[in-house]
């Protein structure tokens, strides 16, 4: 038998349009939207499941920004321009126009192509509905935040020598809350601030937060010193299986001469005098719950030129691309800038520069200590 010889030549030029042709079964294929576009972000192509959404059409071809909801254009304008300026994977949640004339949420996401040069050829990208876990992750976000508001005080005590201010403020990333809390007790000895974050996220940080805040005030209120307070609480979430609980209470002494501060492997509070903005030095101690029979040192210092003292769960300055250091110097600066407004307003204020953006959930407690 003669083998049957192939012109190789011609197979190549087949090659192109064979090898498009599976490319677009493929696409046709899959459950999801995709699309191409050329290094700009011209669409050139989407897959059969276009019919599904409700398409615009013009001479340019088809638009994608009708697809979008009006309230999620400009985010996602915003995100495929940074992608695009840094040559790195786009991704972006928001809703679409469907055939019906409904929305849903959807989970955009594109690769640059490159050549040996490293300049963008091509996009390639897709956008696959997420409407239902979306949806439920709202849901869960609302019954998370339900939770951790009732489980916060109703109301701050009022103490004649402080005006007491709070504010929590979930985060901006994840459609959980967290575990961040804040309080304040007025006991004989004087005034308890009490600030803390629990590890975690959803109803079970809530819950142990919930644990961990009524232990606190519980050991004050029955005059357990702040350093046996944390102790007390330590070993009680140690033995409910909660290892990482960071708190930090800091005592206005009742005659306003003296302040102290017990640390539980958490950030230091901002003292605010008449010429300075700093942070309080003291000793930390581990996490509650992370040893049984763990030991808090106080740490005391005169108060006669403190005015204001600010307490924050680290959301308020922790970023991904940011050293935690030159995070806390921003927030120190910002402190010492508005350190003229009063409790409320710096609250306000230090959410609105240092929160917008924060990927975990923030608690903020201001005492200002001026007459």
């Amino acid at each position: 038998m003669r083998a049957r010889r192939y012109d190789r030549t011609g197979m190549a030029s087949w090659a192109p349009l064979l090898r498009a042709e599976t490319l677009a079964l493929l696409a046709d294929s899959l459950p999801q939207l995709v699309w191409t576009s050329d290094a700009a972000g011209t669409v050139d192509y989407y897959n059969s499941r276009l019919t599904d959404y409700g398409r615009t059409d013009s001479a340019d071809g088809i638009r994608w920004q009708p697809l979008v909801h009006p309230d999620d254009l400009a985010g996602t304008e915003r995100a495929w321009a940074e992608a695009s300026e840094a040559v790195q994977p786009y991704e972006f949640e928001h809703r679409m126009l469907m055939a019906d004339g409904t929305y849903r949420w959807h989970l955009s996401r594109a690769l640059p192509l490159r050549d040996e040069h490293g300049t963008v050829l091509k996009w390639f990208g897709t956008a696959t509905d997420v409407h239902e876990r979306r949806v439920q992750a709202e849901r869960n976000l609302e019954t998370s935040l339900v939770l951790q508001r009732a489980l916060l005080p109703d109301s701050l005590p009022t103490s004649s020598g402080a005006v007491l201010a709070a504010r929590y403020h979930p985060s901006s990333d994840a459609f959980e809350v967290g575990g961040d809390w804040y309080d304040a007790t007025i006991v004989e000895g004087g005034l308890h601030l009490v600030i803390g974050d629990v590890a975690g996220t959803g109803p079970e940080a809530a819950a142990v937060m919930g644990a961990a805040r009524h232990c606190i005030a519980s050991s004050l209120r029955a005059g357990r010193s702040p350093a046996a307070a944390l102790s007390d609480t330590s070993d009680y979430l140690h033995s409910l299986g909660h290892d990482f609980v960071t708190c930090a209470v800091v005592t206005v002494a009742a005659d306003g001469a003296t302040i102290e501060q017990v640390s539980a492997g958490h950030l230091p509070p901002l003292l605010v005098t008449a010429g300075t903005t700093s942070f309080a030095g003291a000793a930390i101690g581990r996490p509650l719950g992370t040893d049984d029979g763990a030991v808090y040192e106080a740490t005391r210092r005169d108060a006669s030129d403190i005015d204001q003292i600010v307490l924050f769960t680290d959301g308020l300055v922790e970023r991904r691309h940011e050293p935690i250091d030159d995070s806390l110097e921003r927030l120190r600066a910002t402190v010492a800038d508005i350190s003229n407004l009063g409790a409320e307003d710096l609250c306000d204020a230090l959410l609105e520069r240092h929160a917008a953006d924060a990927g975990d959930d923030v608690a903020v407690l201001v005492a200002d200590l001026r007459e």
